[in-house]
């Protein structure tokens, strides 16, 4: 899988000043859902026989 690491650090960050804030309700909670996509690679191979 694959994330936006700059998007994800900017979104953390302002998560984070904002529970600092109380001016900004510090105290409520919030989430944040993200784009992400999966990169098939020659390199996986099948899961080992057990």
């Amino acid at each position: 899988m694959a994330s936006p690491i700059e998007q994800a650090g900017r979104v953390a960050v302002s998560m984070l000043l904002a529970q600092l804030n109380p001016l900004a309700g510090g105290g409520a909670r919030s989430r944040s859902v993200m784009p992400t996509h999966l990169t098939v690679r020659g390199s996986t191979g099948p899961a080992p026989l057990v």
